[in-house]
């Protein structure tokens, strides 16, 4: 909750941000109103119940309320042309949409997330009547599934399936050996698809839609550069679409909502401290799941505990190629899972205590023991719970899995903190309140033509206090030239910028993943790399035809690295005739004559 309320403070949109912090709320109100109104098993299979007809609600207005053709790897026309759309206009987050319908690739992992649940209420059944129910109920979510066509989605509700039959037939064990042997299989034809159409798309509509390496690679290297500049806040919840576009764009997308990986949007979201608390809510979760599990020994409950893990699991997976942002639509779906399985512990819990054998030990009392009353007061409640921790204590019910939690949780925290204890004593915490400022006031800038003079000041005072350690980042030089031009600094602003096109071979992560550093670190000015990079810069002059920073940039290359005069008098002169500002390009201009 703290982290999600720090992540407004880096937004430069706080009405963007808002949608998914209240979401966030959302989904934690749901997580406690559910952990706290489940007193026995019997409402733990009710609400599993529950959340299994949510899903298959969801399903059917999926159903008819999806854009089945966006993004589709096998277009059907024969099927989607005939599905009706009943619903349309449903409100979003606030950032443009190419459409008014669903998400086809959101739906799938949404219904990926919810098939489990479905699965083991078939499985767990002790009537025929809801049997039947269950299995039909799971079949629909599943044909909704596949019509979304994301693989990744997929793939997650195939290794769910397999970790729920494994643990019906009590032979998890063997799951490793048939995880592999699915991989084999299924691995090789998809891999090609990806090379074959990641490299295929020419245009930015193409790129945007299809399901490539390339396209990933692009989003990923932008979005890993925004975690290295920004590590200590993020960008700022929910304005993933903005920064990316606005300050770090790829060779053909723009306008991407996420960064197309569950783990690396968090971190963008709410910073490195926010994504460890994620991973330490995944561990919390999953160490309940296996601790429960091992103490259960009716089988419907193993089954239960079971399929709240694969659900999760399934979540993650999809999210490897693809993300449900924190705070989206989706999100309660995810926040009662994890109240299920946070009810499944504190039932196990609070049995342990009633049997611990403790003299005096009372535990909170169980509806399915028909002792309880209802209108229990706070105080009697203080009483059992305090009695029952201090029981607890007394026996030492700490068992092996809690410190290897414990031990782990460390371990993670370690290897994510004190790579930003190094990076902030090396100036990375000037770096990231310089961005951060530099953003918040070209933005506001670019939109109301007036510069935001404090806020780009004080950025300026920043990004400038971190060169002078000596650093050399193309990001920040390209915001400091940015800054002082929008201040009115032109011949900083060149100045910065010529610094710019010096780190520019190396400043690109798509030109740096095809032509890789030599053993120095730095890459060769080789003739192919800058055609590379000219490449990159006539693409952005197309699709920022207002921004002056492309054309300086494109005109300093061409000067100072190439030393091409009248190419690079071409780049400004086009920039003098589109750019929104032209004091920074005059001033260009002037030393080159």
């Amino acid at each position: 909750m703290a982290a999600t309320v720090a992540a407004t403070y880096p937004s430069v949109d706080l009405v963007l941000s808002s949608s998914k912090v209240w979401g966030i709320f959302l989904g934690v109100a749901i997580f406690f109103a559910i952990v706290n109104c489940i007193h026995s098993l019997k409402e733990l299979w009710l609400m599993m119940w529950g959340l299994f007809l949510v899903g298959v609600l969801v399903s059917a207005l999926s159903l008819v309320g999806t854009d089945w053709h966006g993004g589709a790897l096998v277009q059907l026309p024969f099927i989607y042309d005939n599905i009706p759309t009943l619903i349309r206009g449903i409100p979003g987050s606030g950032l443009s949409r190419p459409t008014d319908l669903f998400n086809a690739r959101e739906v799938g992992g949404t219904t990926a997330m919810l098939l489990p649940i479905g699965l083991a209420a078939a499985l767990m059944a002790n009537n025929r009547a809801a049997k039947i129910t269950a299995i039909i109920g799971a079949l629909f979510i599943g044909l909704v599934l596949i019509l979304s066509q994301s693989p990744s989605a997929i793939a997650g509700a195939g290794f769910a399936f397999l970790i729920l039959i494994a643990a019906w037939y009590g032979h998890l064990r063997l799951l490793p050996a048939a995880l592999s042997g699915l991989f084999l299989i299924i691995a090789p034809p998809l891999l090609l698809y990806l090379v074959f159409q990641g490299n295929a798309p020419s245009g930015a509509e193409e790129a945007r839609s299809s399901f490539g390496i390339q396209a990933r690679v692009e989003i990923w290297g932008s979005g890993l550069s925004m975690l290295r500049d920004m590590p200590f806040t993020g960008i700022g919840i929910n304005t993933f679409p903005l920064i990316f576009d606005g300050f770090y764009p790829t060779l053909s997308l723009g306008g991407e909502p996420h960064a197309h990986n569950m783990f690396l949007q968090v971190a963008l979201d709410l910073g490195i401290f926010g994504l460890l608390a994620f991973l330490w809510l995944l561990m919390s979760f999953y160490f309940s799941i296996v601790s429960a599990y091992k103490s259960y020994e009716e089988k419907n409950t193993r089954i239960a505990a079971v399929a709240l893990g694969a659900s999760i699991t399934a979540y993650l997976i999809f999210g490897s190629i693809d993300a449900i942002t924190l705070g989206a639509k989706p999100g309660p779906a995810m926040w009662a899972v994890f109240a299920l399985a946070g009810a499944l512990t504190s039932l196990r819990v609070n049995n342990s205590f009633e049997n611990s054998g403790v003299p005096g030990n009372r535990a909170l009392p169980s509806r399915a023991s028909g002792n309880v009353r209802p209108f229990e007061s706070l105080k009697e409640r203080a009483t059992h719970l305090f009695s029952s921790l201090r029981g607890a204590g007394r026996t030492r019910m700490v068992d092996s899995s809690s410190k290897k939690f414990h031990i782990a949780l460390a371990a993670i925290g370690g290897v994510l903190f004190i790579p930003l204890v190094l990076h902030a004593s090396s100036g990375g915490l000037w770096l990231n309140l310089g961005l951060l400022d530099a953003h918040k006031g070209i933005v506001e800038s670019r939109s109301a033509d007036t510069p935001s003079v404090d806020i780009l000041t004080r950025a300026e005072n920043r990004l400038v206090g971190y060169l002078s350690t000596g650093r050399d980042e193309y990001s920040a030089y390209t915001h400091l030239s940015s800054v002082q031009g929008w201040l009115g600094e032109n011949e900083e602003s060149v100045e910065s910028m010529r610094y710019a096109a010096a780190t520019a071979w190396t400043g690109f992560p798509h030109i740096r993943s095809r032509q890789p550093t030599n053993s120095a670190g730095n890459a060769p000015k080789t003739e192919q790399r800058a055609r590379d990079i000219l490449y990159i810069l006539d693409q952005w002059s197309v699709r920022y035809p207002t921004r002056w920073e492309v054309y300086l940039l494109k005109a300093g290359f061409l000067y100072y690295e190439l030393n091409d005069l009248e190419q690079a008098k071409s780049a400004l002169r086009e920039g003098m005739d589109k750019a929104q500002i032209k004091g920074p390009l005059e001033h260009l201009g002037r030393q080159m004559n």
